[in-house]
């Protein structure tokens, strides 16, 4: 899978949660600053060039760490002006460096996420340093049994229905188990929430009620902006490597850990995540749930879910989301999806066109390679007509000096009309790389 080595205390917090907010995501890789060490509010009045397309390298404050979604006062203006400073590059219209927000929505009261969102674009504006929103219903659902908890009737939420909620192992529910628990790995193993059914009309009825309207707060506050403040906007990313499989798996009668040993994960196997195996990755498959809900298998369908499956169900449920930016003003090239298991051998895996919808741009994640090197990219996107994309979720694949940075950032910027390197993660991660800082201040100076 797409993952680079993550800071074992995230790791950690993420495997306990929060009262309020998201299990923290244990980070990936780190992200770089704003393209200028400017004083709050300095740059909002510098003028952009209106007839040509920004773009940005955005870097990601891990949820949990110094922020908290559930928390709107946690939202400082250092969390943005941190990177901007040590970056301290000179200003340049056409290459801004920013800074993501990834909000977990089924994680937080309505109300007190739409504080926190309220918070970071207010912030955004007052510190000059544009932002990247990120919106997603899949991975961290811990504050929602109401939802996920058809299994523990001693525990809030219970109800049987809710086994159509989540995941199971078969197209026929009484061939196989609908999950308890799932397992996670982005940098070692923690037991997660049993993996979502993303095609329940339960579960998808719940989502576009929460992201919808933060989607039309996006779209207000971008509205409101003079024309010289909209580059501050830099994207929205609609899921967080959305599909099935990779994110959430599952051990083969993986249930029994869940019921023997609920609060012990010492007893899990813990097994290699392996992407020669194609879309099961070497665990138990999963995605007859949604692959029934959806209309794509009927429950006598028992053949195994092949990547142009997977791929189908991960492009509906992305569409499904990306619809909800109509009416909210938010022009396409500014939302990104989030696709994931994209993973080589590229043959065995979902296709990225499995990320395109009608109302957005596509968005993957890389780890392995720069695109220019994946020539599955490129035949896919000129095969749809597509250019404008972002590399939704980025770290080095190359040389750990500054020239290997400044080369492997121009590669991706430079691929088709990438909008967006929306780097793995700021802190622990890229603000410990001082080569990793130069080469930002050497593009930035250099670009176009």
């Amino acid at each position: 899978l797409m993952y680079a080595a993550v800071i074992a205390a995230l790791l950690v917090i993420a495997a306990c949660g929060h009262a309020h907010g998201p299990a923290p995501a244990p980070p990936r890789p780190s992200r770089p600053a704003h393209v200028r060490g400017a004083a709050p509010g300095q740059q909002s009045g510098q003028q952009h060039d209106r007839g040509r397309a920004p773009k940005y390298i955005a870097f990601t404050r891990p949820p949990g760490l110094h922020w908290d979604q559930g928390n709107p006062a946690s939202i400082t203006p250092s969390l943005f002006t941190d990177i901007t400073r040590a970056i301290n590059a000179s200003y340049n219209p056409d290459l801004h460096v920013g800074v993501t927000f990834l909000l977990s929505i089924f994680q937080s009261p309505p109300d007190v996420l739409s504080k926190t969102l309220a918070a970071v674009l207010a912030t955004s504006r007052a510190t000059g340093v544009p932002v990247v929103i990120g919106l997603d219903g899949e991975n961290w659902w811990d504050a929602r049994p109401d939802l996920w908890n058809w299994f523990d009737p001693s525990t809030p939420g219970y109800n049987a229905s809710n086994a159509a909620n989540v995941e199971r192992t078969a197209s026929d529910p009484a061939a196989g188990q609908h999950v308890m628990v799932s397992w996670r790995d982005w940098g070692s193993q923690i037991r997660v929430k049993p993996a979502q059914n993303i095609h329940s009309p339960i579960v998808l009825q719940e989502t576009v009620a929460l992201m919808r309207p933060l989607l039309q707060q996006i779209g207000s506050w971008y509205a409101g902006l003079p024309p010289a403040e909209q580059y501050l906007l830099a994207g929205i990313e609609i899921g967080w490597e959305a599909g099935i499989g990779a994110n959430a798996y599952y051990y083969p009668d993986g249930n029994q850990y869940e019921e023997k040993w609920p609060n012990d994960s010492s007893h899990d196997p813990v097994w290699p995540i392996n992407a020669s195996k194609g879309v099961t990755y070497g665990f138990q498959q999963l995605g007859f749930a949604a692959a029934v809900s959806s209309g794509l298998r009927t429950v006598s369908q028992s053949a195994p879910l092949t990547a142009t499956d997977i791929g189908i169900l991960s492009q509906w449920y992305l569409a499904n989301l990306t619809s909800l930016v109509r009416g909210t003003g938010l022009p396409a090239d500014h939302v990104f999806t989030h696709l994931g298991g994209n993973d080589p051998p590229y043959d065995m895996h979902v296709a990225f066109s499995a990320a395109f919808t009608a109302e957005s741009s596509p968005g993957w994640s890389f780890y392995h390679a720069t695109p220019d090197r994946i020539p599955e990219i490129g035949q896919q996107m000129a095969a749809a007509g597509r250019a404008v994309w972002a590399a939704a979720e980025w770290w080095l694949p190359g040389d750990d000096t500054q020239a290997g940075w400044v080369d492997s950032f121009n590669r991706t910027l430079s691929f088709a009309d990438c909008r967006l390197v929306a780097v793995f993660n700021w802190d622990g991660m890229f603000d410990q790389r001082p080569q990793g800082l130069a080469a930002v201040r050497q593009l930035i100076a250099a670009w176009p």
